[in-house]
């Protein structure tokens, strides 16, 4: 690309979701800008209020934008192309900063935040790495993507998304409540704290957990990080992130006032990134990689003592960071900036790029309550794209197959699992599950008995042959699996009457109608209870559900030619066996009433047996490399070391109702589960114990 319109590109800075950050020459007035052009499916009225909001604010302590165009067909965005770093990488490379040089800089953002606010407006995602810091020491704040007119009847979503980032969220904004003024303050109190410390306030696994622990949570004291800091800075801390909005400084000029009787008391020569003033790296510089390392203070030590290692710690989120030339693109992309740093310099990502020390391997397990998912419906199927981002909510009446649930499917990247869409909710939804590659997501349906398909890329529904299940195939649907190459679809139903239930295999690229796999004739008619796919994409199991005084099987089938493979015997299963394969590994798991029992492909010998204790799971999952086993008895999950077949240390708690609904994250790390109560909830699991421990 060598023109954005007028403009002629100069190089690309940085990518996010929500587009591409050029730096580009204007050549009616021969200066350098920074151009934010929206890709693919970007959010368009956003880009749009981003660019108006802007415009509204002139001010010298705020990013002003020039110009808005559109290229064929994308909107894009002129601003300043600001020469320096972002407050961000300016305490990555220093470290803790000096409490004058930390107040100097708040202070000046709250000047630039008061404009905002004078303008009717609200920021709502305030940060270090959205305060950009010139080469002669102005701070400007950027990045006014999130920014609304203040409403107090305006909650802080869009299209039902919580907005902001965690680690600077207030309360409200957790919990998608209006956001004014004072939200602001709440967020310039946390980033007054990570420049005072070179630490979040609050730590967490997962996104989630910061935002509970911003609700919950005392505001932390950044004299326990660094004791040098003074009193009054950290009363300002208190003050401004109160839980309560009533108990902050009602507004960034009154926080201002604070910061400036501490300037005003302790002089602090001006602030700027190179010359005598300048600070000194804090440590040597380290190589790593800039794409996705991230380095805090390290984690307190067994005994509990802290220590000042330096500990490289996993990002909530992978950010792009451009290294080595004196720029700073002023143009937030979705939240993102690309950063170039000044000099020989510790480069890398700061504070917002990472969600705190590295975990412990083998710490518990950790809630993460998601949301309770509304209405009077039960989940009954969770699914997480490979790619992390959607989770899938199967919604499905608990006792009965009324016209009633759907499917909802949240964003998990964008802050409290937001709901992005609510489909088919006239119809109660039994089974969720997404293609590999993320593109289609399958539901399946129990008023309707059928399958129904949603494709991600052209959001519609696409057409399946055959997809309800009528006739002599009658039945609800009640699971679906895709294959892991992404060639076949399964689903089966559970029959209706003295039907049997069957599985039917569709081929993916089409949606043909490849073949039913039915039941023996010399069984009496019994439903399917699930279906799993191995890792080579054909072998398929299905779990039969006993009928009164009937053996209950797993049967095994070649979804490619049709051919039934073998009958595994269930000893016994009121509620109906639970089957699974582990998708990276050849290993399939199925239930019984007192046990779950472990076996492998091709020949499915008799393997290990977990015992539950005589009482029956209502899910089983496996994690993808097959090393961890999920049970969930009642309103407890239980985790097995199918290794050892030793339990781990304690059980999943904290989620009400049965939960029926199991799925791991394809990197394994994390379990989702869903319960009859409408409660969805995410755990963060923790590796199996070493053996002996």
């Amino acid at each position: 690309m060598t023109h954005i319109g007028k403009y002629v590109v100069v190089r690309e800075l940085g990518q996010g979701g929500m587009g591409v950050v050029y730096e580009a020459r204007d050549p009616a007035l021969d200066r350098t800008v920074a151009v934010k052009l929206v890709k693919g499916p970007a959010d368009p009225t956003r880009f749009l209020r981003e660019a108006r909001a802007a415009a509204r604010i002139i001010h010298p302590n705020c990013v002003p934008i020039f110009d808005l165009g559109e290229q064929d067909g994308s909107p894009f965005l002129v601003m300043e192309l600001v020469a320096g770093m972002s407050a961000a990488d300016y305490v990555e490379r220093n470290g803790p900063l000096p409490p004058g040089v930390a107040t100097a800089i708040v202070a000046a953002a709250c000047r630039g935040i008061d404009a905002v606010h004078a303008a009717g407006l609200v920021h709502r995602d305030i940060k270090p790495s959205n305060l950009l810091i010139s080469t002669g020491g102005t701070v400007k704040v950027a990045d006014f993507g999130l920014a609304r007119a203040v409403d107090g009847n305006a909650p802080t979503l869009t299209g039902d998304r919580a907005i902001g980032t965690p680690h600077y969220m207030s309360p409200e904004q957790c919990y998608a409540e209006p956001a004014d003024a004072r939200s602001d303050v709440y967020s310039l109190g946390a980033t007054y704290y990570v420049l005072l410390t070179n630490r979040y306030p609050f730590k967490g696994e997962h996104e989630l957990q910061v935002m509970f622990a911003h609700c919950n949570d005392p505001v932390p004291d950044p004299r326990a990080v660094v004791p040098g800091v003074p009193e009054e800075c950290a009363r300002i801390v208190r003050r401004a992130m109160a839980k309560k909005p009533a108990e902050r400084y009602q507004s960034a000029a009154e926080l201002l006032a604070d910061l400036e009787a501490i300037l005003a008391r302790e002089p602090t020569p001006p602030l700027a990134l190179n010359g005598p003033n300048a600070p000194h790296p804090a440590r040597p510089p380290v190589d790593r990689d800039a794409a996705t390392a991230v380095w805090l203070p390290g984690p307190p030590s067994r005994s509990g003592t802290p220590t000042d290692a330096v500990t490289p710690v996993r990002p909530l989120r992978t950010r792009r960071w451009l290294l080595g030339l004196p720029l700073v693109a002023a143009a937030g992309v979705g939240g993102y900036f690309a950063v170039r740093a000044l000099g020989p310099t510790t480069a890398g990502v700061g504070p917002d790029g990472g969600d705190g020390p590295k975990p412990d391997p083998h710490r518990t397990p950790v809630l993460v309550p998601v949301r309770k998912v509304g209405g009077r419906v039960g989940v009954f199927g969770v699914a997480i794209s490979d790619d992390g981002r959607w989770l899938a909510v199967g919604l499905a009446e608990a006792h009965a197959p009324e016209r009633l649930g759907g499917v909802k499917l949240y964003d998990r990247t964008a802050g409290d699992a937001p709901e992005v869409w609510w489909k088919w909710r006239d119809d109660s939804c039994n089974a969720v599950a997404f293609s590999p590659d993320g593109k289609l997501l399958a539901g399946g349906f129990s008023g309707s008995a059928r399958l129904r398909v949603w494709s991600t890329v052209e959001q519609q529904e696409v057409p399946l042959a055959n997809a309800q299940f009528s006739g002599e195939a009658s039945g609800n649907v009640v699971s679906v699996a895709f294959s892991p190459d992404g060639k076949y679809l399964a689903a089966g139903s559970d029959g209706w009457g003295s039907r049997p239930g069957r599985v039917r295999v569709w081929r993916v690229r089409d949606g043909k109608h490849v073949r039913d796999l039915t039941q023996p004739k010399d069984r009496p008619p019994q439903q399917v209870r699930g279906v799993s796919f191995a890792p080579d994409g054909r072998t398929l199991a299905t779990a039969v559900k006993t009928a009164v005084s009937s053996q209950p099987f797993i049967d095994v089938w070649d979804a490619e030619t049709g051919s039934h493979v073998k009958t595994l015997l269930v000893t016994q299963a009121t509620l109906g066996p639970c089957v699974a394969f582990a998708r990276h590994e050849p290993l399939l798991a199925y239930s019984a009433q007192e046990a779950v029992d472990l076996t492998r492909p091709a020949t499915f010998p008799p393997g290990p047996r977990i015992n539950t204790g005589n009482t029956e799971p209502a899910g089983v999952a496996l994690s993808p490399d097959g090393r961890t086993l999920a049970l969930s008895v009642a309103d407890l999950i239980h985790l097995f070391d199918t290794e050892t077949q030793h339990p781990f240390p304690a059980a999943l708690a904290g989620q009400t109702g049965q939960i029926y609904a199991l799925a791991f994250s394809a990197d394994g790390k994390t379990l989702v589960s869903g319960s009859e109560v409408r409660t969805v909830h995410e755990w963060a699991v923790p590796t199996p114990p070493p053996p002996g421990e």
